[in-house]
């Protein structure tokens, strides 16, 4: 379950930005996880609620942006949308896709 692992990895970025805005307590988080990041959602909800007590994200509420995968053909150039990464071009049939939008997974901003 690697959502363990970016949740701490969420809570010890917050922690860190927090300390260099002098301050301990965080009011909101606002994260960026694209449906083809490869993240469960409610893994990493269940595991952001076991990890936050005691931190700076105790009393911060968190919202999650999830923007829809987008690809362009690398053979053909056509873009499209689309929600795994099994498939091929709708256009010609390719195989040969590249990510433009949906694997992102950041923390977008934080307020204190």
């Amino acid at each position: 379950m690697h959502e363990l692992t970016v949740a701490e990895n969420i809570i010890n970025i917050v922690a860190t930005e927090a300390g260099k805005a002098g301050s301990d307590r965080v009011n909101e988080v606002c994260l960026e996880i694209g449906l083809l990041a490869g993240i469960e959602y409610a893994a990493l909800d269940f595991a952001l609620e076991a990890l936050i007590p005691g931190t700076v994200m105790e009393s911060a509420a968190i919202i999650i942006e999830k923007p829809g995968g987008s690809g362009k053909c690398n053979n053909c150039g056509y873009e499209f949308s689309f929600e795994d990464f099994m498939g091929s071009c709708p256009d010609c049939g390719s195989a040969d896709l590249a990510i433009v939008r949906g694997n992102e997974l950041r923390v977008k901003s934080i307020t204190i």
